[in-house]
């Protein structure tokens, strides 16, 4: 199975928490993430879509 063929397999939308820690300051910062994985061109390619925030604004 290729690398392609086992990203594919997991084609959707997944939900986390991410983390982003600043360490010469020794803070962290929890936001909600999401990840939408969509096959395009006949499953030639797999699109990803990766949302996160940091300090409650959506990057």
């Amino acid at each position: 199975m290729s690398a392609l063929d086992k990203l594919a397999a997991c084609t959707g939308t997944w939900a986390g928490t991410s983390r982003l820690s600043d360490p010469s300051m020794n803070v962290s910062d929890d936001s909600p993430s999401t990840l939408v994985l969509t096959p395009v061109l006949a499953g030639r390619f797999i699109r990803v879509d990766y949302t996160w925030g940091y300090k409650g604004d959506p990057q």
